[in-house]
């Protein structure tokens, strides 16, 4: 871009475009700021396009395009309507933004006639491990499953299926200090290679869910305060 269309862009367009801005639609996260921002960004495209095509341009011709492109979605960085998050697919009725925390429906309990809502991230939510969590955890299990000796994966094998001492013992052939050595042992090759807190992090319920029970608790609270 050349110095002429730089203070061209700076002194009369950007001024054009300010004032502009704060009529367009704003959609999601838009606000007139941004919406100046894009405007400058497109008003620059065009004019060094027009440079490059030896077009002559004005400054009032240059705003108004960059302002009609804002007003239909469009914005300097995309420019298509099929992207959900675009703007224009917003402005076109075709994709709308919704707050996880949104209510989406209402369930009312006969014995107090209300109850707490359920928003959009509690039905979203499984309650099932994430696929790719599991498939890394079972390639360090695997991995540290290679590396241990008969006795061990025995003694593995006889824990997972809920078996006793007493079984461990007739197949390891081991006193019961013996045996709750091997254990001791296992146990410490088993956060070495996994971590200190494995043990606890496998028994432990994930925090998003103890977050969702915490948000219903106090919603409960919350209507029954108001009932009385």
């Amino acid at each position: 871009m050349s110095p002429e269309a730089g203070c061209m862009l700076v002194e009369q367009i950007a001024p054009r475009l300010r004032a502009t801005s704060r009529c367009l639609p704003q959609v999601g996260a838009d606000d007139a700021e941004e919406l100046y921002q894009d405007g400058l960004a497109i008003a620059a495209q065009m004019l060094d396009s027009a440079e490059k095509k030896g077009k002559k341009v004005t400054a009032g011709n240059i705003a108004w395009y960059a302002s009609k492109q804002l007003s239909t979605g469009r914005r300097s960085n995309y420019g298509g309507r099929a992207d959900v998050l675009s703007p224009a697919a917003q402005l076109d009725g075709n994709a709308q933004l919704t707050s996880m925390q949104h209510e989406v429906a209402h369930a009312h309990e006969p014995e107090s006639g209300g109850g707490d809502g359920v928003v959009l991230v509690e039905l979203l939510a499984s309650d099932t491990e994430d696929p790719a969590e599991a498939a890394c955890r079972n390639l360090d299990w695997s991995d540290f499953v290679a590396g241990l000796d008969s006795l061990s994966h025995r003694m593995i094998t006889v824990f997972a299926r809920g078996g006793s001492a007493r079984e461990l013992k007739a197949i390891s052939g081991l006193s019961d200090s013996g045996l709750s050595g091997r254990k001791r042992k296992l146990i410490a090759e088993l956060k070495e290679a996994l971590g200190a807190d494995c043990l606890a992090d496998a028994g432990r319920k994930p925090a998003w869910r103890a977050d969702v029970a915490a948000q219903r608790e106090r919603d409960m609270c919350r209507h029954e305060s108001a009932g009385a």
